[in-house]
């Protein structure tokens, strides 16, 4: 039984020095914990994130020389005694009655001008010390005011303009905020515009606009600066500017007399100007029988067709400002002519036109005073003039369109003919038109690879499709740059569709090929090196061959 007792007390003593063991490891790592939570923030030097500085902001001004501080303490695990503001890296002021959660401040009242730094320095019950961050502030008390300079329009001057420019000019020793313009143009002195893009040491300009004529008025301008009270100030003294536009003038214009079934051209600016240099815009009454198109300063006065007689017409002209001036009343005489051979009023398309398809769509469009019979149209596409089709028409305007396919490459010679189906016809001026047909390459090869994987590539041979079967494609070949072949294939085989989606609508013949960098770049697959590939189709229009090419170059890239 002794030694059974013995035996338990050995085991009894082993387990007290385990216990105790874990109560020491235990309280270790609680003054762990404890000492990282006081130091939290610290960084080692003091500078404590938990000290969060909320106005003023960094380097922010002040413009009257009083100042509140705000901070807050975010760590409510911390047992802080106080804390200061350091002002100037001197302690300013201390807080003993901290709470973590709300804002605290320090106040400073009547600061000269200059520039400063502050901060918040706060001590733990601990012993240790954490700081804010530094932030700067400059204090700028502006007791200057502004200087403003009219610069112009002079006093007592006169403009034609009714649309102005006020200009001004202002200096300061800090920032300018805000230009005011003031003006008695209505009558009663008031703000006109204002301006808070002010640059200074530079002429800026107020633009005044739509002043009534015949208006004199006081202007000046007013600006502020950046002070907390602004400080302002006014141009030396008023200044003085009168409207006065003068009305357009004109002379008599003479009576105007034409045949019927024909036009008068009047250029009215040889009657009508302006003094002060406007430019003019022009009206007319609307005497009937007549019809009146202005453009600019031509007047072009068209009779009804088979109309002839006597009427008169007063023309009016206007200048930008508002100033406006009647012409005598003119009058006008449209003669009898009997019938007159149409006339022609457009044909298209323009002269010299390129066309690229052998498709080629002329339209010509006449006048005449009873009726049109036939437009008809002239070309020289086989070799002779000759008329190629002729289109009926009817009424007074009217016109035709005409279509010309299957045509041979080369220059060719066009007009229209209108004819009123009596004895009397007339002619379009001559045009010509160039044909040359035109097939495109497009592929889809890159310009560049970063490795040298083989892929599938597209070539595509795109025309209109109004070139119809008078074309017909050959081979497409593709030569390596040492001249050797690469790819060969007759695109006359190749897939085909059409796109309705243009005009004109688009033949597309597409063959794939296979990419090949290791043959293309002779095995030197190393950055920087270029090779190229020369893309070559045949195809041939009205039994002639065509050749065409394009050069394709490509680059071994890092990236």
């Amino acid at each position: 039984m002794k030694v059974i007792n013995s035996g338990n007390k050995k085991a009894g003593v082993k387990n007290n020095f385990s216990l105790y063991l874990l109560i020491a490891l235990f309280f270790i790592s609680f003054l762990l914990i404890v000492s990282a939570q006081e130091s939290e923030g610290e960084g080692g030097g003091g500078s404590g994130s938990f000290i969060n500085l909320i106005s003023p902001y960094n380097n922010s001004i002040n413009l009257d020389g009083n100042l509140a501080f705000s901070y807050s303490l975010t760590n409510t695990s911390l047992q802080i005694d106080n804390c200061s503001l350091i002002f100037n890296e001197v302690v300013n002021q201390t807080d003993s009655n901290v709470t973590f959660g709300v804002t605290h401040y320090f106040y400073l009242n009547n600061l000269i001008n200059g520039n400063y730094n502050w901060s918040v320095e706060c001590n733990h019950a601990n012993g240790n010390i954490s700081n804010s961050e530094v932030r700067g502030l400059e204090v700028f008390i502006d007791t200057t005011p502004p200087a403003v300079m009219l610069v112009g329009p002079p006093d007592s001057s006169t403009d034609a303009n009714r649309n102005v420019a006020l200009n001004y000019s202002v200096t300061d020793n800090g920032y300018v905020t805000k230009c005011d313009l003031y003006t008695d143009i209505n009558g009663t002195w008031a703000k006109n515009k204002s301006n808070i893009f002010v640059q200074q040491n530079a002429t800026l300009s107020f633009e005044v606009e739509n002043i009534p004529d015949d208006t004199t008025f006081d202007w000046n301008v007013v600006c502020y600066d950046f002070a907390s009270t602004p400080n302002l100030d006014w141009g030396n003294s008023n200044l003085t500017l009168t409207i006065d536009n003068s009305d357009p003038t004109y002379s008599t214009i003479p009576n105007q007399n034409w045949a019927e079934d024909s036009y008068l051209a009047l250029n009215l600016s040889n009657y009508f100007s302006d003094p002060d240099g406007h430019n003019l815009t022009y009206s007319s009454t609307s005497p009937s029988n007549i019809s009146v198109e202005i453009d600019g300063s031509l007047a072009t006065l068209r009779s009804d067709a088979n109309w002839y007689g006597a009427t008169s017409i007063v023309f009016y002209a206007f200048d930008s400002m508002g100033g406006n001036a009647s012409s005598n009343s003119v009058s006008l005489a449209v003669t009898e002519a009997g019938d007159t051979p149409p006339g022609f009023i457009y044909t298209s398309p323009e002269d010299y036109y390129n066309d690229t398809d052998g498709f080629v769509t002329i339209t010509c469009n006449a006048t005449d005073d009873y009726s049109l019979n036939s437009i008809s149209l002239y070309t020289d596409t086989t070799g002779v003039w000759h008329e190629n089709q002729t289109g009926s028409v009817s009424g007074t305007e009217n016109s035709t369109t005409f279509y010309l396919t299957n045509l041979e490459e080369g220059n060719y010679n066009w007009a229209c003919k209108f004819d009123d189906g009596g004895t009397l016809a007339s002619w379009s001026e001559n045009k010509t038109f160039d044909f040359k047909v035109t097939v495109e390459l497009e592929h889809d090869i890159n310009n560049y690879t970063i490795n040298h994987v083989d892929h599938n590539r597209t070539v595509a041979v795109i025309y209109s499709d109004y070139l119809g079967d008078s074309l017909d494609l050959g081979d497409l070949t593709i030569y390596l740059s040492n001249g050797s072949i690469y790819f060969t294939k007759n695109m006359s085989e190749s897939s085909e569709f059409i796109s309705n989606s243009t005009e004109p609508p688009l033949n597309i013949h597409a063959e794939k090929f296979r990419i090949k960098y290791d043959q293309i770049f002779y095995g030197n697959f190393t950055v920087g090196n270029e090779e190229w590939l020369n893309i070559s189709l045949d195809y041939y229009y009205g039994g002639n061959l065509h050749h065409i090419s394009t050069i394709h170059t490509m680059e071994v890239r890092l990236s």
